[in-house]
């Protein structure tokens, strides 16, 4: 199904494609707040960041700082193809965020690679070990010059070209939902897609995904992830 594409560049022109709480316009109470700088923790599963953040495959290392990016860890794969390392916001399953719905979310990391062999993702997702069924996230796909917005339900995705080149330099992701109505990605600041279709009400993970499809580890640098989601409680 076919997402809307909008320009790739200029100023955002509207609050919702930007991740503030304050646009939700409630009280701390009923609002969910994540934000995570990778300054604290280990490179232990269970005990990254600051968040205790969980990994299923391969390994994390912290990195020294660099301008603007003030705590820095590193998500590798294993040297397997086809095995997905995820890492993802708290203990595995028990930790899905249900229902999907309004929300925003940032994600700044830098490839350490791009090459025909290297699958990213990063946003939310259903899945850690596999390919998502469900979800909202960007995603470059071992055949993909440039990184692809994406919504998916049901193992049926919307797949937008952002016209953004994947490269190895720092990118930033926001990812912006009302309701389910409507998903906004921007890249650096710019609007590159708004996708009305296939928005999922699965419950879902705030995460990054790398995965190898040839038998040579790949990675991936994390800089930044927050992601914020009103509540009723």
């Amino acid at each position: 199904m076919a997402g809307v594409l909008t320009e790739a560049a200029g100023p955002l022109t509207s609050s919702s494609a930007t991740v503030n709480d304050e646009d939700f316009g409630v009280s701390s109470v009923e609002m969910f707040v994540l934000t995570e700088d990778f300054t604290a923790g280990t490179n232990t599963s269970g005990q990254i960041g600051t968040h205790g953040w969980v990994f299923n495959s391969g390994t994390m290392a912290a990195q020294a700082s660099a301008a603007n990016h003030i705590g820095i860890t590193r998500q590798s794969s294993t040297g397997t193809s086809g095995t997905h390392s995820s890492l993802v916001m708290g203990a595995g399953s028990a930790q899905a965020i249900i229902p999907m719905g309004t929300s925003g979310g940032t994600w700044v990391i830098k490839p350490t690679q791009i090459d025909a062999n290297t699958v990213i993702r990063c946003g939310v997702m259903n899945l850690l070990t596999a390919t998502p069924t469900a979800g909202q996230y960007f995603e470059r796909l071992g055949a993909d010059t440039n990184w692809f917005a994406v919504t998916q339900h049901a193992s049926t995705p919307t797949r937008v070209d952002s016209l953004i080149a994947a490269t190895t330099d720092w990118i930033r992701f926001d990812i912006v939902r009302t309701a389910s109505t409507s998903v906004v990605f921007s890249i650096n600041g710019s609007v590159v897609a708004t996708i009305t279709d296939t928005i999922t009400s699965t419950g879902c993970f705030v995460g990054f995904q790398i995965v190898p499809t040839e038998n040579v580890s790949k990675s991936m640098d994390l800089d930044f992830c927050k992601f914020y989601m009103p509540l009723t409680r």
